[in-house]
């Protein structure tokens, strides 16, 4: 509210009066007449009548009194009289720049805690207006928005590569450097190289992740084992398995471990980094998942269901329906299962890393954030709340209330995550302590990664059913793939 106007005084002058007026009498004359020359006498004349006194003359009439003192002309112009102020209506605050976010998070976990997030932050910022939006099929809402060159706001997830190499993604380096609340030196650095483009940062890494392996822990109780150590080795991961696959009338009823079909060929990834292999050379130019240890690595994984039989063998899995109902003690997953399992089945778990040949080994996912090109005052306003939303304390909220790991390593730190980890979700430390050595899953940055990856696949479903021995396999796929350069295109070439 604007301050009142003080009404201001008159100036009052003071004039002095001058002295009165002069007063001048006059004076009348008054004489007799002079006295005869003596003569004879004649005879007595009667005596003259004495003449009547002279009327007094009349005093002068006083003169008129001065008029009195004309106050003197000031020599500046006297204060005009204020006119009575008038109150001033507040000014309305602008309107506030609305922008969208588009999410995949409805469930239980994940879809109240974006919408609190977004309701506090409507009602602390003076200058923007978050619009809560959920999309069932994000992938293909965000596509059909940038064919339709509409793209605006926040955008969760979808081929960001794709957008920012055709302009329609913001560029968050120059936001990142003058903020407050970004420290790109606290994010994983492989995330942030990951979606960095031609030295262009365009995505923050959200919903971080990474794979280990959840054992039902009563049925691990039922068979006398204990939670492994973090450092247990592929010989005692066999072992643990062994015990808790059970059969019955010579049908297995309760299998150790799943089968590593689950999730394509790429989910060996671990596997091939825990023995010193790779899918691709360091510079992602060729394939080299043909080598020795790369050989021996997926021998081990073929074995686990043919030879071992601690695991369905060939391309059969069982996942989430085998791990709810009981028929599978141990399975690969990762925090995107802490709401459903943990959360809402409550389902006993225990979790640790991945089991070790030669050194531990992490593949990380998750999905970035990122922002619309959409003018400067959406693209601010989507930033406002972008980094808000990916500061320590939120983004240490957002972990403790959802089961992805923090993606700061400060939010990491603190006493909400510690005591969430401690008190309520003990199965996301062997997570959390992977990131120590985790990086991102290979070949990210390739335009055509499907198209190698299906030539992985399919050799692979070959050698886990016995159709081909596994170097034979692992040769077709460095053949195939490497005999194209094109597949080998990079999003910076």
């Amino acid at each position: 509210m604007s301050p009142k106007v003080t009404r201001r005084s008159f100036l009052r002058t003071s004039a002095a009066v001058a002295g009165g007026g002069l007063l001048v009498p006059v004076l009348a004359a008054c004489g007799q007449a002079p006295t005869p020359t003596p003569v004879p006498p004649p005879k007595p004349a009667a005596p003259a009548p004495t003449a009547a006194p002279a009327k007094p003359a009349a005093p002068a009439p006083t003169a008129a009194p001065p008029k009195p003192t004309v106050a003197p002309t000031p020599t500046t112009a006297p204060t005009a009289v204020p006119k009575p102020t008038v109150a001033v209506k507040p000014t309305a605050p602008p309107a506030k720049a609305q922008i969208t976010i588009w999410h995949p998070w409805r469930a239980a976990i994940g879809g109240p805690q974006i919408e609190k997030f977004i309701n506090d932050f409507n009602k602390k910022s003076t200058t923007t207006e978050v619009i809560n939006e959920y999309q069932a099929d994000l992938g293909k809402k965000i596509m059909a928005a940038a064919a339709g060159n509409t793209l605006s706001g926040i955008l969760w997830g979808g081929d960001m590569f794709r957008l920012a190499l055709g302009g329609q993604v913001r560029e968050l380096g120059d936001y990142a450097k003058s903020s407050k609340l970004i420290d790109l030196s606290q994010f994983n650095a492989g995330l942030v190289d990951l979606y960095t483009i031609k030295g262009k940062l365009y995505g923050l890494p959200i919903e971080m992740s990474n794979r280990a392996m959840w054992i039902r822990e009563d049925l691990m109780k039922a068979a006398g084992l204990t939670t492994p150590k973090e450092d247990w080795t592929w010989d005692g991961f066999v072992e643990f398995a062994g015990k808790m696959t059970k059969s019955e009338g010579g049908k297995v009823v309760q299998w150790g471990t799943d089968g590593v079909f689950f999730g394509g060929a790429m989910m060996t990834i671990n596997w091939l980094w825990s023995n010193g292999a790779d899918f691709f050379n360091q510079d992602e130019t060729k394939v080299v998942v043909n080598s020795p240890e790369a050989v021996e690595t997926l021998q081990f994984l073929v074995d686990l269901g043919q030879k071992h039989k601690v695991a369905p063998p060939g391309s059969q899995f069982l996942y989430q329906d085998g791990f709810e109902s009981k028929r599978l003690a141990i399975t690969y997953a990762g925090p995107w299962m802490w709401g459903r399992w943990i959360g809402e089945l409550k389902i006993p778990i225990v979790a640790q890393q991945y089991p070790r040949k030669k050194k531990p080994a992490s593949a990380i996912g998750g999905a970035p954030l990122y922002v619309a090109k959409a003018g400067k005052a959406k693209e601010d306003a989507s930033w406002e709340f972008l980094e808000a939303f990916l500061s320590t304390d939120a983004n240490a909220e957002w972990a403790a209330t959802t089961g992805y790991l923090p993606v700061r390593k400060d939010s990491g730190a603190t006493p909400r995550y510690l005591n969430y980890v401690k008190e309520q979700a003990p199965q996301m430390a062997p997570h959390y302590a992977a990131l120590a050595y985790g990086r991102p899953s290979p070949g990210q940055r390739l335009l055509e990664f499907g198209k190698i990856a299906a030539i992985y696949q399919a050799e692979y479903e070959a050698m886990l059913n016995l159709k081909k021995p596994v170097k034979q396999a692992l040769d077709e796929v460095a053949k195939q793939a490497n005999a194209n350069a094109a597949l080998f295109k990079k999003l910076d070439d």
